[in-house]
């Protein structure tokens, strides 16, 4: 469970908002897997937030 908050507090952080029911039940799932992966996502998400607030 840590490693599902930790992951929902990254996202929501980069986002900027609360995740949606629909979501938390997909990070839910995704938190399953191994750590490199939920990692990678993230990664993947700030990547992309910096992208987005660098080209405005």
């Amino acid at each position: 469970m840590k490693r599902y908050r930790s992951f929902v507090e990254s996202l929501q952080e980069s986002i900027g908002r609360q995740l949606t029911k629909n979501e938390s039940r997909t990070i839910l799932w995704l938190a399953g897997y191994e750590q490199n992966t939920v990692n990678d996502i993230v990664s993947i998400v700030n990547a992309a937030h910096e992208y987005r607030k660098n080209e405005n």
